[in-house]
């Protein structure tokens, strides 16, 4: 069974902790992914479902525990956003770049519905529907086009190694 390397694990630990400093630098006109968020559903394509789903709890238990003002609101949003993953996983070969982008738009969009109804309220969020949707509508364009550069990374990973393992996603 393989198992997590420990490298991807405190590299989402080390991106929980520099979430609020990655937003400064990746913004675009005001517009950040949740790093977090994607990295645990890029990991979860490549792990098997109970690996991807405890990943998901304790990266969203420490992320609830530092940043959240009640735990299990994150723990909520990586628990689906990795059953997404797992739904969808045979379905979309990981190096079919517009198939991973559309996976990542609409996913990061739900999510981050979801994140908001957690963190607003439901009142709040209805009120103000129309803002929240075009914010949340470019957050998900920004998730998608960074899939664009994940699958392509994708792709030239898998370029190594032996052509048959390579191939069999492919059928």
């Amino acid at each position: 069974m393989k198992s997590y390397k420990w490298h991807a694990i405190l590299f989402l630990f080390i991106m929980v902790i520099v979430q609020p400093y990655i937003f400064e630098w990746t913004g675009i006109g005001g517009v950040s992914i949740n790093f977090v968020m994607y990295f645990t559903m890029l990991f979860a394509f490549t792990k098997k479902p109970g690996q991807s789903f405890v990943l998901a709890v304790a990266i969203g238990l420490v992320y609830d525990m530092i940043y959240s003002i009640w735990i299990g609101k994150m723990i909520i949003v990586l628990v689906l956003g990795t059953a997404l993953v797992l739904i969808f996983n045979k379905r979309i070969y990981r190096e079919n770049i517009p198939a991973l982008s559309i996976f990542f738009l609409v996913s990061m969009f739900l999510l981050e519905n979801i994140n908001t109804i957690l963190e607003t309220g439901f009142i709040d969020y209805i009120n103000n529907f129309v803002l929240i949707q075009g914010h949340l509508i470019w957050i998900a364009v920004y998730a998608a086009a960074l899939s664009v550069l994940t699958g392509a990374l994708y792709f030239l990973a898998s370029l190594k190694g032996d052509r048959s393992i390579r191939m069999k996603g492919a059928k």
